[in-house]
């Protein structure tokens, strides 16, 4: 399951993870959660919205719990920890793995602040499973970075998270999970490894 970034598009995301996918055995669900209006947050699904059009389509694909992965792309990373919680806290327990993808926590977010205050169930994410994901040339190192991702990881840590990789390209930006293959290539080890456990 991926959610993609600020103003983009489902598509967009079915083609950057088209060829890193090819040849294995496995599907991928892409979420068009941004509504194209405008920027603003009433233009995007919340997090309960991403999380009721999750349960759909994986219930209708016959997905098991503990089966799927969550990626989320800056602004969809952004809202994936709330996706996260809804699902560990309150769902099915789809996600075995989640991976957020230059797109750290803000403390001041709504989704971030429902988490805090229990509104997805007590200590939500404790137990959840991550990879983040960073470039050293993001334009917004402390937030989306590799300084910002890693304040994330100490943050879902907290949270009783377990981070079991973090992705630091040194030479790529925003985006660097994708736009190095052999950094996509190593989170889809990982996760195919993680469910053979």
């Amino acid at each position: 399951m991926s959610l993609h970034g600020s103003e983009g598009f489902a598509t967009d995301d079915l083609a950057i993870w088209h060829p890193h996918l090819k040849g294995r055995d496995v599907g991928i669900v892409c979420l068009q959660w941004w509504l194209g209006e405008s920027d603003r947050v009433g233009s995007y699904y919340t997090p309960e919205q991403i999380y009721r059009e999750i349960d759909n389509a994986l219930r209708r694909f016959g997905v098991e719990p503990g089966a799927a992965m969550l990626h989320g792309f800056s602004r969809g990373s952004a809202n994936s920890y709330a996706v996260m919680a809804l699902d560990a806290g309150m769902g099915r327990r789809f996600f075995r793995l989640a991976v957020a993808s230059s797109g750290g926590v803000s403390l001041d977010y709504p989704p971030t602040q429902a988490i805090l205050a229990g509104r997805y169930g007590k200590d939500a994410l404790k137990g959840t499973r991550w990879i983040t994901a960073a470039g050293a040339r993001d334009p917004h190192p402390d937030r989306d970075g590799i300084s910002g991702m890693r304040r994330t990881a100490a943050w879902l840590k907290e949270q009783g998270a377990v981070v079991l990789h973090a992705v630091e390209d040194p030479e790529e930006g925003h985006g660097a999970l994708v736009r190095n293959p052999a950094n996509a290539r190593r989170v889809l080890d990982l996760f195919f490894e993680d469910s053979m456990k």
